[in-house]
């Protein structure tokens, strides 16, 4: 009887919704045009963000297998030393008018946050074998924020907390977490490193962040940490995997950080914040499965891989499926699925199936628009109510705000230059 009810109500709520017409706003492809969209439109879709830093690699030092000597060791070496990478950072103002612009040379890793707002300079003094390192954070104008010398490297969180991050071959017992000021506020003991570098998942008002990481010295065992931007950590959960082979841990949290998702092995299991299983969904193993969530927590939309993507909705209230839908398209690598995104309140869902392909989807499932991108769809994918974002997943950015969809997709390679596109578009229900 509860099915039936469920599904005659399922059916009178999705047929409001049956008819949505999606409409292009907006195409943009300079920061200048961008910011001056944002700023524009800021009242209405207070979620957005202008760009205020953007970097450039214009040369890239020799590397190891390309000489048969050993570099000086400095941290400012000469600039006719073949070694030295030089990147060009230019910071912007809300109208897109470039306010700064620098030159940062050396044995050096320049880093922005995915907010646009920071800037990271790692220091070393050699470029293979560093014995010394220096990182500086810079505001969005170009001013010390900070500087540290005991530690690899740093990592954004979208908030004025910073995580310690370690070398990929060496990894950790612990990182520590940082305040504005470059102070330790907490620990992530046993992190070693993360599933997913680029930044932790936290909700609307950034007072909650979640994140999966590696557990040394032992790498398959995985560790979920949620924690706070003081640096407390409020509770901390072990996964193992069969094969011992890490399949990776990427969690979402809701917009108001009241619900936590995360699929393994072959399940999803839906927290709450205290730690408690409120859910557990099953989908098919040995693939990863990646999540989000509703504003409110009540949708978990779920993508994983079974012959080719596939895509559930579940309501987290009552624990039934609304709608699965399977994509014939497949990603280049077999272990990968590419973000999800839900708007605030369940009625779409964005997919990335590959990197040239976005999907638009109904409350019913249906697809009712799809883009071919020339550039891949790239970090954070990004998730919003109407106030402020929050990040879910990895490796896209597929942005919900109100009712319009924001499509990111990268200009060249990151590692060279922070350069996107912009495609907006608005669903309109008839």
């Amino acid at each position: 009887m509860t099915r039936i009810i469920f599904a005659i109500f399922a059916f009178i709520f999705c047929s409001l919704w049956a008819e949505v017409r999606v409409e292009k706003i907006a195409e943009i492809k300079s920061i200048k045009e961008y910011n001056q969209w944002v700023k524009k439109n800021k009242a209405k879709y207070p979620g957005l963000k202008p760009i205020y830093i953007q970097h450039e690699l214009i040369k890239r030092g020799r590397s190891r297998t390309t000489v048969d000597y050993e570099p000086e060791r400095a941290f400012d070496p000469p600039s006719t030393n073949p070694f030295i990478n030089e990147y060009n950072v230019r910071y912007y103002d809300e109208d897109g008018n470039v306010v700064k612009e620098e030159i940062i040379k050396g044995y050096v890793a320049v880093k922005v946050s995915l907010n646009f707002d920071e800037v990271l300079i790692n220091k070393r003094d050699h470029p293979w074998y560093p014995e010394k390192r220096i990182n500086i954070v810079k505001d969005n104008r170009g001013n010390i924020k900070f500087t540290m010398d005991n530690i690899f490297s740093l990592r954004f969180t979208g908030s004025e907390l910073y995580i310690e991050e370690a070398d990929v071959e060496v990894g950790a017992s612990s990182l520590r977490l940082f305040d504005k000021n470059g102070a330790v506020t907490g620990n992530l003991e046993g992190a070693s490193l993360p599933f997913y570098n680029k930044i932790p998942m936290c909700n609307v008002d950034k007072k909650f962040y979640v994140e999966g990481y590696l557990k040394q010295p032992d790498l398959p065992p995985g560790l979920l940490f949620l924690y706070t931007p003081n640096g407390d950590v409020l509770w901390r959960k072990e996964f193992t995997w069969p094969e011992k082979v890490p399949w990776g841990l990427y969690p979402s949290i809701s917009g108001d950080g009241q619900v936590i998702a995360i699929g393994h092995v072959n399940k999803i299991y839906v927290y709450n914040k205290d730690g408690e299983l409120r859910r557990e969904y099953k989908y098919k193993y040995p693939y990863p499965a990646l999540t989000a969530l509703s504003c409110d927590g009540r949708y978990v939309a779920v993508a994983t891989r079974e012959g080719g993507t596939k895509i559930f909705v579940y309501d987290n209230e009552n624990g039934e499926l609304i709608w699965d839908k399977k994509i014939e398209l497949l990603s280049p690598d077999p272990g990968n699925i590419f973000p999800i995104a839900i708007s605030a309140n369940g009625k779409y869902v964005a997919m990335q199936v590959r990197p040239d392909k976005v999907y638009l989807f109904d409350f019913n499932g249906e697809i009712i628009k799809e883009w071919d991108l020339q550039g891949i769809v790239t970090h954070p994918m990004v998730h919003s109510d109407k106030r402020i974002e929050v990040y879910h997943g990895v490796s896209s950015i597929l942005q919900f705000i109100g009712d319009i969809l924001i499509i990111k997709y990268i200009k060249d390679d990151l590692d060279i230059k922070t350069d996107f596109g912009y495609i907006i578009e608005r669903m309109v229900e008839k």
